[in-house]
């Protein structure tokens, strides 16, 4: 028994213990959040996320798939559990970072990422809008996704007292997801690109315009224009920084979209007219613009269509292959090398890594006491993004308008998980240099004897001991699954009064509803809509 004749072998079950790309729950929720068979999908997310580790994975998916239901009740239930907790998983954990270090990244608790944490409270302040709209009949939703596998939007009772509350209640939320939320992401981002979320600016802007204008306080005003004018320099901010050296990603929002100048120059026309003027003169706009000025006696309808379903990662097998032979003065013959291979996306860069010649009784030393191993890894990483085809457009009263992407979450994803990228490599890398080291050690003393059984002892540790270090370096593949590619916005003005409302997608119209339209008043349509697979 030789190393040369087990090499095939050896190598074949290597592989096999090499990761095993997507788990079956992962492919099955996201086919069947696709598909809106909602039920289904938050009986599989339970099957997924049962680990006490993935609890804030396990709340994000059910509060989100339950928002899809039409459940704001429900769904609030789970996100406001899971709130609390994402304010403590951004701190550190030392038994964590230990159990990475030794082990690998899955043995940790799922701690989010800084644009998953901003969308918890981002679903939070769109259930509370929802609830309240629907409580004083300014929204009557025909469904939140599409038919016929979802279930109905429950009927709510017309209650115009509770229906101020739950706007309150909306306001409050937006207030700490810009305020605390961003504010944390921003101090913690360093040299990453992704450090603000304009969208979510935008968003509380909206809230506090969807009150009812005569209920607005100094302080809601304030915060409108603060939210408006931090948006405006974010869009241009981050549309700068994702969009500098970004190869392997889209970022397809515009640096000033139209909806965010529109409500932003509007808001100051009523609050800060001399404000206003200068801004419109800054943004290279006229002031008798028709989009600056809200018509007399007309509302606003926005509708927030969050479209497709956001990249998640995926696992990159990398291999390190190490032969070396030579006779015992190393003087006969001494030869050996390390080679790379790759399987999953980016696999291809393997091609260009080249074969390294090395002494074989260097190779026997340091990495194959028996003669020949295979170490193998796997990394997270992200399919090869594609464009997305023309955004929806809405008809509401007659009207129709197209929509623009507000909000790219698959880019704030592509960039966090690119950013993050050296340092998962870096420590992926030594700690499977140090796993490796051990198991050479170990091959070696057992080589000590120097004969045939001593060769077979050796060969058969390095073989056990670089098979389990490989089987216990899985990528870490955690994500919140559910979440959109990205978020289009439309922005209709109409006359006070009841509206029907519609969009057509790329798989055709749908029938939102109705509106009840309030003069100086925006009224808020969300929807997610799936492309074809």
């Amino acid at each position: 028994m030789t190393p040369s004749r087990n090499l095939a072998s050896w190598t074949l079950l290597c592989l096999a213990l090499v990761g095993c790309g997507e788990s079956r729950l992962t492919v099955e929720l996201r086919d069947q959040t696709r598909d809106s068979d909602l039920a289904a999908a938050r009986i599989t997310a339970g099957k997924l996320y049962s680990s006490n580790d993935d609890r804030l994975l396990a709340g994000m998916e059910q509060g989100l798939l339950a928002h899809l239901q039409g459940d704001t009740a429900g769904s609030d239930q789970q996100l406001e559990a899971i709130a609390p907790l994402v304010d403590e998983l951004r701190g550190s954990h030392v038994g964590d970072a230990v159990l990475t270090a030794v082990y690998n990244d899955t043995a940790s608790t799922y701690v989010g990422k800084p644009f998953e944490h901003t969308q918890v409270d981002y679903y939070r302040t769109l259930n509370q809008l929802i609830t309240a709209e629907r409580a004083d009949g300014r929204w009557l939703p025909a469904s939140i996704v599409p038919m016929p596998k979802a279930a109905m939007v429950p009927a709510v009772t017309a209650d115009p007292h509770a229906a101020a509350k739950y706007y309150e209640k909306a306001v409050i939320i937006a207030r700490r997801m810009t305020l605390n939320q961003l504010k944390e992401t921003a101090d913690a981002a360093g040299g990453k690109r992704y450090d603000d979320d304009p969208f979510a600016r935008l968003l509380t802007a909206i809230a506090v315009l969807a009150l009812d204008p005569a209920q607005r306080t100094e302080s809601d005003q304030q915060l409108a224009t603060a939210m408006l004018t931090r948006a405006m320099t974010s869009y241009q901010s981050q549309h700068a920084a994702l969009n500098a050296g970004s190869a392997n990603f889209r970022y397809e929002t515009a640096a000033a979209p139209a909806i965010a100048s529109t409500l932003y120059l509007r808001h100051l026309h009523g609050y800060d007219p001399e404000f206003f003027v200068s801004e419109v003169a800054r943004l290279g706009m006229t002031a008798n613009d028709p989009r600056l000025v809200l018509p007399a006696g007309s509302g606003s309808v926005v509708v927030l269509n969050h479209v497709g379903l956001i990249t998640h990662p995926q696992p990159l097998q990398i291999g390190i292959a190490a032969i070396g032979f030579s006779s015992p003065d190393s003087t006969t013959f001494n030869w050996g090398g390390i080679t790379f291979f790759a399987k999953g996306p980016g696999s291809e860069v393997a091609r260009t890594w080249i074969a390294l010649p090395i002494p074989g009784d260097v190779v026997q030393k340091c990495l194959a006491p028996g003669g020949a191993t295979i170490i193998g890894f796997e990394i997270p990483v992200h399919a090869p993004d594609s464009p997305w085809g023309i955004p929806a457009t809405v008809t509401a009263g007659g009207i129709s308008t197209a929509s623009e992407v507000v909000c790219d979450l698959d880019a704030y994803a592509r960039s966090t998980l690119k950013d993050d990228q050296p340092h998962v490599l870096l420590k992926t890398l030594i700690r499977v240099a140090a796993k490796q080291t051990l198991v050479a050690l170990g091959a070696s003393a057992a080589h000590q004897g120097n004969n045939e059984s001593a060769e077979i002892l050796s060969f058969a540790i390095n073989l056990v001991g670089s098979a389990v270090a490989t089987a216990t370096e899985s990528a870490d593949l955690r994500a919140w699954l559910t979440l959109p590619d990205h978020v289009e916005a439309s922005l209709i003005d109409l006359p006070a009064g009841t509206h029907s409302v519609s969009i057509a997608t790329a798989n055709g119209p749908r029938d939102l509803g109705t509106v009840q339209v309030t003069p100086g008043r925006l009224t808020v349509v969300t929807i997610r809509s799936f492309p074809a697979h």
